[in-house]
């Protein structure tokens, strides 16, 4: 079954450069690109063709700036350490 999977994954080095053409040439054809954004459209839809199969890079655990306990209040919650008043108090002023 391993085997199977390496044979599907797709190396940057074996994508058809017809299939790139391809891709491009549709989203130019329908969409507004500037001269100076073609090779680098043409590198992502490359590299994105190459990156088939393999499995994604996991993301790094984020943890909160503020502890849930301490970021809500009756009279504010605080976000991203800046206070921001509660709907009923700022409706009031």
């Amino acid at each position: 079954m391993r085997t199977i999977m390496r044979e599907k994954v797709m190396d940057a080095e074996r994508v058809d450069p017809h299939l790139t053409a391809r891709i491009v040439g549709s989203y130019v054809r329908h969409h507004t690109v500037g001269a100076d954004q073609v090779s680098d459209l043409i590198a992502t839809v490359h590299r994105a063709l190459g990156d088939l199969g393999k499995p994604n890079q996991p993301e790094e655990v984020r943890s909160p700036a503020v502890s849930v306990r301490r970021s809500v209040s009756q009279d504010y919650v605080v976000c991203d350490y800046e206070k921001e008043e509660s709907g009923s108090r700022a409706a009031s002023r």
